[in-house]
């Protein structure tokens, strides 16, 4: 493993194996480097045996690299999370959740996702303060073979609200007929040691039924 390469080719070897990346130089090759024209380049070698473990594997069919996208990775290392809540909510009025994050740098990246009967507006808020949480709510680990120990806290109708900072508003639906979906489907990563508030106000003339949802995992950063 190097032969051949510049005194920059081993820097670059050293650092992607500090990161993380395997190579392999006999059977099983996962990936060599390429220097050409001063550039040195990451490639696939070759991989004659892709259950080698630790490497890189390849499907048998397709030749395609089997991976998992980061957010399905923290699935399986135990840190992702789901919550869900759904309640019927009179004309005018609103249910409220209320998402409290630890003072530690292990973040939350969350989305989220709310469904509705009728017209609906959906809001959320950064730095709320509150008299009192709620009745707390039981995330759940998404891989069942870990426990429900999330760092993040979830309540639902906090009392004497001061609304803080709105991050996202949205309306949904048509009046008391219609109803609708909100999906964020890209990840909100919150700030530490802060209050957010989401709430879903019925603006349909009747009691109407709402659901939401949040998906969202832990980690803390690498660098």
């Amino acid at each position: 493993m190097g032969d051949g390469l510049s005194t920059k080719g081993n820097q670059a070897l050293e650092y992607l194996e500090s990161k993380g990346i395997r190579f392999r130089n006999n059977s099983g090759v996962a990936f060599e480097l390429d220097e050409t024209n001063g550039q040195i380049k990451v490639v696939v070698a070759s991989i004659t045996n892709p259950d080698i473990s630790g490497y890189v594997r390849v499907d048998g069919s397709t030749e395609s690299w089997n991976i998992v996208d980061y957010a399905h990775h923290e699935i399986h290392g135990g840190s992702s999370y789901s919550i869900t809540n759904a309640t019927d909510i009179a004309n005018n009025a609103s249910v409220q959740l209320l998402v409290v994050t630890p003072d530690t740098t292990k973040f939350p990246h969350i989305t989220f996702e709310s469904e509705c009967e009728a017209e609906m507006d959906y809001t959320i808020y950064e730095d709320c303060t509150v008299a009192a949480s709620g009745t707390e709510l039981t995330p759940r680990n998404r891989n069942r073979n870990s426990g429900d120990n999330s760092t993040l806290s979830v309540y639902i109708n906090p009392t004497h609200v001061t609304l803080g900072t709105e991050l996202y508003s949205q309306r949904t639906g048509a009046g008391n007929k219609v109803g609708g979906a909100v999906r964020e489907q890209s990840e909100w990563i919150l700030k530490r040691n802060t209050l957010y508030l989401f709430k879903v106000l019925n603006q349909s003339g009747q009691t109407r039924w709402a659901s939401a949802k949040f998906d969202w995992y832990e980690h803390t950063d690498k660098n």
